[in-house]
């Protein structure tokens, strides 16, 4: 016997499922395919281009550097590839003596300057280079020579030497009674302090020569000239050289620096720079 009739369920609703749709519709599909072939195809040329920039390098750096140049003036000379700071014991050594020559010594003319014309018979007297913006205990003048080489010393270096320099500068170079010749008797090879500094000992003798003439001192007048030793240890060191020449337009000054630092050296120290060789201030007692 049946407890329970059971009812007829209600007929169930039928749900119709949506076909699916195409993810990606046939022209998306053709935009990335070209993408992804340019993708591939610029790959290709930077590994190409990769390549050939090796072997470019490579050839580069097995082949010799240049070593010959030609000047201006049609002349070719032998160089060669060298550190930025590299100076050659040779450059170093005509650097200090030809500046140290023009600190010291003094002809009292203006001889060889390009202002003095070549039909001057009679020798320029050297006016001389007035100093100012320091405080000076006596004279203020040094000739035009050691004023145009003192642009070979270091900045800090030269304000403080030239009024030494200037009162150990007999006051009779100017009115042309007077001359000094500095003499070195051994200039030391450079020795290397730290790169691009260098250490020389100089041995030199600083002449001084009184004839009495106004009019400039000869041979035949001269006196017997006064050596005054003069030992230093000269500290140099290697400054950037100015690649460009000076324009036609270059005043006095700018080309008295130019031609001062075209070594691409500059003196920073002197030794002993204490000692007096002006022959008119009595020297120190010991």
């Amino acid at each position: 016997m049946q407890l329970f009739k059971l009812k007829k369920a209600a007929s169930s609703t039928e749900v119709k499922i949506p076909k699916a749709q195409r993810l990606i519709k046939t022209s998306s599909s053709n935009v990335l395919t070209l993408f992804v072939l340019a993708t591939l195809g610029l790959q290709g040329l930077l590994f190409l281009q990769t390549t050939f920039n090796t072997i470019w390098i490579a050839k580069l750096a097995r082949k010799p550097s240049p070593t010959l140049v030609e000047l201006v003036d049609g002349r070719s000379v032998q160089v060669g590839a060298q550190a930025s700071l590299y100076r050659s014991p040779q450059a170093i050594q005509y650097f200090t003596s030809q500046i140290t020559s023009m600190l010291f010594s003094a002809s009292g003319t203006l001889q060889g300057n390009d202002k003095v014309p070549t039909s001057t018979l009679k020798p320029t007297l050297d006016p001389g280079v007035e100093l100012s913006g320091n405080s000076f205990r006596g004279k203020r003048k040094v000739t035009t020579a050691a004023w145009e080489a003192s642009f070979a010393l270091s900045e800090d270096f030269r304000s403080t030497f030239l009024p030494l320099l200037a009162e150990i500068t007999p006051v009779g170079v100017f009115s042309g009674t007077t001359q000094t010749v500095l003499v070195i008797d051994h200039l030391s090879e450079p020795e290397p302090i730290e790169a691009g500094k260098w250490k020389l000992k100089m041995i030199a003798n600083l002449y001084f020569f009184t004839g009495g003439d106004p009019e400039g001192i000869s041979l035949t007048r001269a006196r017997i000239g006064k050596a005054v030793p003069v030992n230093k240890d000269i500290y140099v060191r290697a400054v950037y050289i100015t690649p460009k020449p000076l324009p036609e337009s270059a005043t006095e000054i700018q080309r008295a620096v130019y031609n001062a630092r075209t070594a691409g050296l500059e003196i920073y120290r002197f030794g002993d720079l204490a000692t007096s060789p002006n022959p008119d201030v009595a020297p120190p007692k010991k």
